[in-house]
């Protein structure tokens, strides 16, 4: 199994309906792409402080690699990455295999 972590760093002062907007785009991954075995996240609520500034998550869950490499891909995660690059300032992505 292959998790596959995003973490994205939205400005606070970023209009709330986009940020909604791209929680509710990511959510909807699952129902378009059919590789996705489970995708889970939401806001940061960590009080150890060691978040780097990263306030919003994911955890997508893939069987294989090239399930993981067919999302990468795929037009609705293209359309998604799109719109995160107009409400997001920073990302970070870490992939590891169970």
């Amino acid at each position: 199994m292959l998790h596959h972590i995003v973490l994205f760093r939205i400005d606070a002062a970023c209009n709330a309906n986009a940020v909604m907007a791209l929680q509710a785009a990511f959510a909807a991954l699952p129902s378009q792409i059919a590789e996705i075995r489970s995708l889970h996240g939401g806001i940061d609520i960590s009080e150890e402080n060691r978040q780097h500034g990263f306030n919003h998550g994911w955890i997508l869950t893939f069987d294989h690699r090239r399930h993981l490499n067919h999302y990468l891909t795929h037009p609705a995660h293209q359309a998604f990455a799109s719109m995160a690059g107009q409400v997001v300032s920073d990302v970070l992505v870490f992939d590891f295999e169970d």
